[in-house]
């Protein structure tokens, strides 16, 4: 639990029950929090017929049976993958109409510079001017931070997915419901035409949507007091939030600082700026 300690900074009170008082609190929790799951799913998750690819370590405990997986990115498709060779019977749905898979390696030279993020002009640009991300008007920053690798896979799962997996693309859950031990999914494409699947189970391999409403160790009145942008904190040039003392990092930057803040290669950017601005406050 965080909270504001007025002129003391914060409280920070741990899981033992300690207490420490601080005056920065750096927030780097990563993902937790943040999964999404599409909202006609999202009521069958109590039930145990519907639960989130993050929620799971070991996909071997769906051996045998029948398994949706909705989704198109890594994550979907990785999934797919896994528990089609763990012996589930696998069906992927997505709503793009094809899956993408990234390139495999290749010898050089290329015309297009390397990144962390792989090789493309409009990826350098993401990686090496992350600082001035910040100056695009909010619409734009938040449409390239979903959109800049957007949902695809590695060229590795190519192999282990076309003609393999059963896949059912181009439409979108419409309805979920529950039937005895079963889960009936209905999918609906853009011209409004349905198809009904069921499955014993169905993971939602849908990624993570950043809300600050979502950190519910921060206490009341410090996330009511982080002004936000798309559920994203909005952050000064040093991480830190519309709350003095209080630093966003990791994929709650994102928002601030472009796509590069969603993967770990972004620590290289977000680290020094990070440290000198919380260095420069003591």
């Amino acid at each position: 639990d965080l909270g504001d300690s007025g002129d003391l900074g914060f409280r920070v009170r741990l899981a033992s029950g300690e207490e420490v008082r601080a005056g920065s609190v750096v927030v780097a929790s990563g993902m937790d929090g943040f999964a999404y799951v599409p909202e006609a799913l999202a009521p069958l998750v109590g039930d145990g017929l519907v639960s989130h690819s993050s929620d799971h370590a070991d996909l071997g405990k769906f051996a045998g049976r029948d398994v949706i997986v909705v989704g198109a990115g890594q994550s979907a498709q990785e999934s797919a993958a896994l528990l089609h060779e763990a012996g589930a019977r696998v069906r992927l749905l997505a709503r793009s109409e094809r899956l993408v898979f990234g390139a495999g390696p290749t010898a050089g030279p290329h015309w297009q510079p390397d990144t962390p993020l792989g090789r493309s002009w409009a990826l350098y640009a993401v990686v090496h001017q992350a600082a001035a991300f910040r100056f695009l008007p909010d619409a734009a920053r938040l449409r390239l931070v979903r959109r800049v690798l957007g949902p695809f896979g590695s060229w590795w799962l190519k192999p282990r997915l076309d003609g393999v997996v059963p896949m059912t693309l181009g439409r979108r859950v419409a309805q979920a419901r529950r039937d005895g031990d079963r889960v009936v999914v209905v999918a609906r494409d853009r011209q409004g035409r349905t198809e009904t699947l069921d499955a014993d189970h169905v993971l939602a391999a849908t990624g993570y949507r950043v809300r600050v409403d979502a950190l519910d160790f921060l206490g009341a009145e410090l996330r009511d007091g982080v002004t936000r942008v798309g559920g994203f904190p909005r952050l000064d040039p040093g991480f830190q939030s519309s709350v003095p003392g209080l630093y966003f990092t990791g994929i709650q930057a994102a928002g601030t600082f472009g796509p590069l803040l969603r993967f770990t290669c972004g620590t290289e950017f977000a680290a020094p700026r990070l440290a000198g601005a919380v260095g420069r406050t003591l």
